[in-house]
């Protein structure tokens, strides 16, 4: 690390980028693990950052595909969440109703985690009858605190 003064801010550390501080990929992969009937919310995948390090959320993708029709449409969300502080990072919200319909995307949240916060990844599918297959991905790169 190099330490420089600037003008009315002495002692300042300047750091190296994050990429630059023994980075490690992480892949956090969820799913319903087929078509599920309706639930309230559920955690499918989570990814606990280690003591002395944080880890950077770039990307959240996600789709939700309908199998079989509900009595009465609702919503069907994947989310992707701080569950330790409670914040949600990606949020994705479908109301289709016809077999087949699908809704997927993809997201850049660019969130930091500090060390012993929980990523996670859940979903819930709150019709009335029907089925939906839920699935979600983050792509973490954890670092050097």
């Amino acid at each position: 690390m190099t330490t420089t003064v600037f003008p009315g801010f002495p002692g300042t550390v300047i750091r190296p980028p994050h990429y630059d501080r023994n980075p490690t990929r992480i892949q956090v992969n969820a799913t319903s693990g087929g078509a599920v009937a309706p639930h309230s919310f559920v955690n499918r995948a989570t990814y606990t950052v280690p003591t002395g390090r944080k880890a950077l959320v770039f990307s959240f993708e996600w789709a939700i595909n309908r199998a079989t029709v509900a009595t009465v449409i609702s919503q069907n969300n994947v989310i992707l969440w701080d569950n330790t502080n409670n914040l949600v990072v990606g949020y994705m919200l479908d109301f289709g109703n016809a077999i087949g319909d699908r809704a997927s995307g993809d997201a850049s949240p660019q969130a930091v985690f500090k060390a012993a916060d929980v990523v996670a990844i859940g979903d819930q599918n709150l019709d009335t009858a029907g089925t939906t297959w839920l699935t979600g991905g983050a792509g973490v790169t954890e670092f050097d605190a």
